[in-house]
């Protein structure tokens, strides 16, 4: 990991990405070692570099290209040699830091928006897939920026990131197979956070186990497989009436599963638990039983646990009423159809963060680490996490992949936390998880 500044940068607020001589170039200056240096190339550096390409010697060619990346850029075009010097380089993913600046500087000096996906592509090892929609020049800056300061062998030929593919719509983005799929560019700051979330999800699947026991062990999270299994993990019914408890978990079985697939149940707690007492015991009956039960409720762990997952925006947004019982907090999922829970700690966590993307499921939950960890240069330096999450994405995330972290010097990170509620938004389901 690269060393760290005493001020961190949120990179977010990084300046605009844009072409030769602004944008990525500003992060880290001009000439002397900045990324836009460029002179017009001289005789014998186009004879090295082209000799250098043609020999198929990816990390000399970058080498040579790195005392003059502009230069270098119009003497591969000039020369026909462009796509030939992209192809010998993307043999040596993951790239060392050095060779990641001279690759930020050949993306600034590119010279069109065709040539820099050539570079994106080539650099970290995708196809760029547009056949749904066409990215815009814009959006292609702001992952490119994103990207390059994210540790290399996270982006740089990841195996479960193969495809970058531009979809219809507007703000969002899904991960399925090895393809990150992004939608539209409502604003820099938010599609970069949906950018970095996405590679969260590639790094999640990429390491595999170790997440896993993040998310299950450390973090605690279970998704259970029943309301017969969530009515034992919460201890059973208190003061739920006991002629009615069957009727309430016949009605709790259906209210779980009656909007898979959605972020939010189309109908209330109360409107299938009615529904249910009136065929037990018919409409007048019901009426005076459903009082009994809500004056049960804010004492029985079981109706608990239905009754927070109702209503509003979705369980989700409602983290801070779920039902905790035994030192877990447990709630209903509207989308995976079933009950899930979650430590006393995380969900401590998750009511300080007050993040609705991170409290839908567990995959949710990681990937939303993952972009808000990374979120400033030098990572992790944006928000205080619990030991157990700062401990694994310093020793296993960070490093993965004999990965490296690009720093630079800037502005304190910016109060206004991606991810935050202020910048949610529901996006349609893909992959494992529904959000963004």
């Amino acid at each position: 990991m690269g060393s760290e500044r005493e001020r961190s940068q949120d990179v977010e607020q990084s300046p605009d990405a844009g072409g030769s001589g602004g944008g990525l170039a500003a992060l880290f200056g001009g000439g002397g070692g900045g990324r836009t240096r460029s002179a017009a190339p001289t005789e014998e550096f186009t004879t090295q570099l082209i000799a250098a390409v043609n020999a198929g010697k990816g990390k000399q060619a970058l080498q040579i290209a790195g005392s003059n990346p502009g230069g270098a850029v119009q003497a591969l075009t000039a020369n026909s040699r462009f796509s030939a010097f992209l192809r010998a380089v993307g043999r040596n993913r993951p790239f060392e830091s050095a060779e990641r600046r001279t690759l930020d500087a050949i993306y600034d000096n590119a010279g069109s928006f065709e040539n820099k996906k050539l570079v994106f592509a080539a650099r970290y090892g995708v196809n760029i897939s547009e056949t749904e929609a066409k990215f815009t020049e814009a959006e292609l800056d702001v992952m490119q920026q994103q990207a390059s300061l994210l540790p290399a062998g996270q982006v740089e030929g990841l195996s479960t990131f193969k495809q970058l593919a531009r979809k219809q719509g507007q703000r969002g983005g899904t991960f399925g197979g090895t393809s990150i799929n992004m939608k539209g560019m409502a604003t820099k700051k938010e599609f970069a956070h949906t950018f970095r979330h996405e590679v969260g999800h590639a790094i999640d699947a990429a390491i595999g186990g170790r997440v896993a026991d993040l998310r299950t062990n450390k973090a605690g999270w279970r998704r259970l497989a029943s309301t017969s299994e969530l009515i034992g993990a919460v201890g059973g019914f208190k003061s739920c009436p006991t002629d009615v408890r069957q009727t309430v978990q016949r009605a709790m079985n259906q209210f779980a599963t009656s909007s898979r697939g959605s972020f939010t149940f189309a109908n209330s707690w109360e409107s299938h638990l009615n529904g249910h007492l009136i065929k037990q015991m018919g409409a007048e009956k019901a009426a005076a039983k459903l009082q009994e039960v809500r004056k049960a409720t804010p004492s029985d762990p079981v109706l608990g646990a239905a009754h927070n997952s109702s209503g509003g925006n979705g369980p989700h947004y409602k983290h801070k009423q779920w039902q905790v019982a035994n030192g877990r907090a447990f709630f209903f999922n509207a989308y995976y159809a079933k009950p899930f829970s979650v430590s006393a700690e995380t969900h401590n966590f998750l009511k300080s963060w007050n993040n609705p993307k991170a409290n839908f499921s567990d995959k949710e939950w990681f990937a939303e680490v993952y972009a808000e960890w990374f979120r400033t240069s030098p990572p992790g330096k944006g928000r205080a996490f619990p030991s157990y999450v700062s401990d694994f994405m310093k020793k296993t995330v960070e490093t993965y992949r004999g990965g490296t972290v690009q720093t630079h010097s800037g502005q304190d990170a910016a109060s206004d936390e991606g991810g935050g509620e202020a910048g949610q938004q529901r996006d349609q389901a893909g992959g494992d998880g529904a959000w963004a």
